[in-house]
């Protein structure tokens, strides 16, 4: 049987376990992608607060109303529910309706419902002023159209088509607005409304959408993305929020210029690279949608600079706004991008993508080679080319990055050793014997140039002088976090890096830009009077996507129990907080009135990736590398999870599935090999023991451990382990900050302190 028409029992509990309920009166954002060129961002319990259906560059739908056939009013509704597959509005006990955005066919369905058979209407906001509007019934279609789009309404019943007495007053008064009954009583009233350039364009979408099972379609749809990967705990809150994150990110998916990833809502709605390529783990890799994943480095990889004489050749472009809008004004997109392209390699084993996107890898380091490489081997680039890239104008940025920012060197040395495997692959000596001895350089150039031994601080950059910048930010976790193997520094270094950076930035709700105790430091991010919200951008503004890489540190070394503390009010965020479901691009360093307040877009797809790829790879502890034929498996299980139960897809057909149960003293992992027939090695890892293993397709392998144990057993007959080493007394007990709340800020006392500094060519 087609899955569109098939009732999916297990799919409607999870749709009902995971709605949002919004109360009367309690007005919230929600939005929908259409995983093509539009989205639909609105609010409950009031109308047109929200965008509506934004489609390519302009809103096509701004919102509607339906009747019962009296008015349903949604600013007396009396509550609201956010699902996976769209919202839903309930007026009583018997009347509700809903709005649902199609994947993959630029049309939205609205449906009016009523237990009691009656006559139901349904009246669609468009975007088309009345005066230029056009509208008649021609192949069962009601078109709607003027020079800019066309509109093909068509519905599961008769209906007759009349002007709205609007009993809302619409900030839009001009626009045209349509009321559309059904002819007959009736329990449900629905209309699929389509969007096009012409009728040519909506009219096969319009009449194959009125034949088939659409809204099951969509709902399996949205089902199988959320169920293709599987991470269930005994903490219902985060289960919840973990699936919320991951629709999230799905919905940023789009086709408008190729397959990409925007980068966030409402102002990025464009393929950015760098953003593309960190949110690729968490919305397509951990998720199992590899053939996505390839298409969008593909999609990328072709936009290429090979300019020769360009000081960008070689990058992979930061922004694709459109097909002839592309900019290369970054150093390390490049690089996120070749790390990508080594994740996706990992989780798929996907040989046969190799020799197609080597010569773009070749082309990137000989590019960064070339025009900005230094004499130590460090790679060099602009003030403002790393993501913390905010300028007062041109060639004056915010936050000074030049010439050489630690987590650009990270990425840079990461970038080179899978150019060394890919060139190994590809039997490329010259490259492989090149890269191998620029790595090497700056491996033993890195700890001289960046550490300060006296103050054990790392450098956040080297100034073009080769200062060191010692400002306390979080890039300096992502020198801990983004290798996959061999590491810059010792891991005695790295925990007194992570010590410092913890204890200096991370409050209860994410990880400052800048430490609070930095004269530059800005508490609040928008709406202030002495500056503008551009200074304080990375001068202490939280980003959501940092808290990603920050509870990865944190489960590295050991500091769970805190890491899970963020998570859950990170859960908070996205389940309350905000635009319900997804994640904002920022937060204030400091609360206001005890409320976390986001900033900057509303939604953004590397702080849900990030929150999902945690879940995965770091609580899970999955991290597969098909290209040495094992499976990385280190949980780091918080204490409040009792049990779960994981599988998770990898390679072209493989899953991994784990079921964990908590007794008093004993954690217990059964794990198994599903869907290939190849052996494959297990490294496991936990609460400092680790073991190598064999794993056999098909074959449950239960794994038991101790807290205070030293060994770990194998189907319960004790095996020999390696210890792992511990750092914790070097790092000791660690806490959240305190935002300190007094008002003796340089930024509040002074207007425009910052970027009178900057200005004057003070700043450090």
């Amino acid at each position: 049987m087609c899955p569109s028409q098939t009732v999916n029992p297990q799919q409607e509990r999870l749709f009902e376990e995971l709605a949002i309920n919004v109360p009367q009166a309690e007005v919230a954002q929600f939005f929908y992608g259409d995983h093509r060129a539009g989205y639909y961002e609105n609010y409950t319990h009031v109308y047109q607060k929200g965008v509506g259906y934004f489609l390519k560059d302009q809103t096509v739908l701004v919102d509607f109303l339906s009747f019962a056939p009296e008015f349903n009013d949604k600013r007396q509704a009396e509550y609201s529910k956010i699902c996976p597959d769209g919202i839903k509005t309930y007026y009583n006990s018997t009347v509700w309706d809903e709005l649902t955005l199609l994947q993959d066919e630029e049309a939205v369905v609205l449906r009016v419902h009523s237990l009691l058979p009656d006559r139901l209407s349904l009246c669609p906001l468009l975007n088309i002023k009345a005066k230029e509007a056009q509208h008649d019934r021609e192949d069962g279609v009601l078109w709607v159209e003027t020079s800019h789009f066309c509109v093909g309404i068509v519905a599961g019943q008769g209906f007759s088509v009349h002007p709205l007495a609007a009993p809302v007053e619409f900030s839009a008064g001009e626009q045209l607005s349509l009321c559309l009954t059904a002819e007959e009583e009736n329990t449900e009233f629905r209309v699929v409304i389509v969007f096009g350039v012409n009728r040519t364009a909506v009219l096969g979408r319009a009449k194959r959408l009125s034949n088939e099972d659409y809204l099951r379609k969509h709902q399996w749809r949205i089902w199988k993305f959320l169920t293709k990967s599987t991470l269930v705990t005994s903490d219902p809150d985060y289960n919840k929020s973990l699936y919320w994150a991951k629709l999230s990110g799905y919905f940023f998916m789009t086709e408008e210029f190729g397959k990409g990833i925007w980068a966030g809502l409402p102002w990025f709605k464009n393929n950015w690279g760098r953003d593309t390529f960190i949110a690729l783990s968490g919305v397509l890799l951990v998720s199992g949608e590899f053939d996505e994943a390839k298409q969008v480095l593909r999609n990328f990889a072709r936009f290429q600079n090979n300019k020769l004489g360009s000081r960008e050749y070689g990058r992979i472009p930061n922004l694709v706004a459109s097909l002839r809008e592309i900019t290369y004004n970054t150093t390390d997109g490049t690089l996120w991008f070749i790390r990508a392209v080594d994740e996706y390699l990992r989780y798929t084993g996907d040989q046969a993508f190799i020799p197609e996107i080597y010569p773009i890898v070749e082309t990137a380091l000989h590019g960064a080679t070339k025009n900005y490489l230094d004499e130590n081997g460090c790679l060099t680039h602009g003030e403002a080319e790393t993501w913390m890239d905010a300028q007062i104008k041109e060639g004056l940025p915010w936050s000074k990055r030049g010439n050489r920012a630690v987590e650009v060197q990270a990425l840079w040395y990461q970038a080179l050793l899978i150019g060394v495997f890919l060139a190994q692959e590809c039997e490329d000596e010259s490259n492989l014997e090149l890269w191998s001895s620029l790595a090497e350089k700056l491996a033993e150039k890195f700890k001289q140039l960046f550490w300060d031994s006296e103050k054990s601080l790392l450098a956040d950059r080297l100034r073009p002088d080769g200062s060191r910048d010692l400002k306390v930010r979080p890039n300096q976790l992502l020198v801990i976090t983004i290798p996959q193997e061999k590491h810059l520094l010792t891991e005695e270094i790295e925990a007194l890096i992570f010590k410092n950076t913890i204890s200096k930035l991370l409050y209860p709700y994410g990880i400052a830009s800048l430490s609070q105790q930095h004269p530059y430091f800005h508490p609040y991010h928008d709406q202030q009077k002495f500056y503008h919200k551009d200074a304080a951008y990375h001068q202490g503004t939280i980003w959501g996507w940092n808290a990603g890489f920050t509870i990865t540190a944190l489960n590295y070394f050991g500091y769970t129990e805190l890491a899970y503390q963020l998570t859950e009010n990170l859960a908070k965020q996205i389940l309350t907080v905000g635009c319900l479901g997804s994640m904002s691009e920022l937060l204030d360093a400091f609360p206001k009135e005890d409320q976390i307040n986001p900033s900057g877009t509303y939604a953004q797809a590397w702080s849900v990736s990030e929150y999902t790829r945690n879940g995965y790879q770091d609580y899970l502890g999955f991290r597969p590398n098909l290209l040495k034929q094992e499976i990385m498996f280190a949980p780091a299980i918080p204490s409040k999870w009792e049990h779960l139960q994981a599988e998770v897809p990898f390679g072209m057909t493989g899953r991994f599935k784990v079921d964990f149960q908590r007794d008093a003293d004993t954690l217990e992992f059964k794990v198994k090999l599903m869907g290939i027939r190849e052996q494959l090695t297990l490294n496991f890892s936990c609460l400092e023991q680790a073991i190598t293993l064999p794993l056999v397709p098909e074959m449950e392998m239960k794994l038991t451990i101790k807290p205070d144990a030293t060994e770990i057993l194998l189907d319960d007959q004790p095996q020999k382990t390696t210890t792992i080493s511990s750092f914790q007394e070097t790092i000791g007990k660690l806490e959240f900050q305190k935002p300190n709340l007094n008002e003796d800020l340089p930024c509040l006392k002074e207007e425009d302190y910052l970027k009178k500094m900057i200005e004057a060519g003070l700043y450090e």
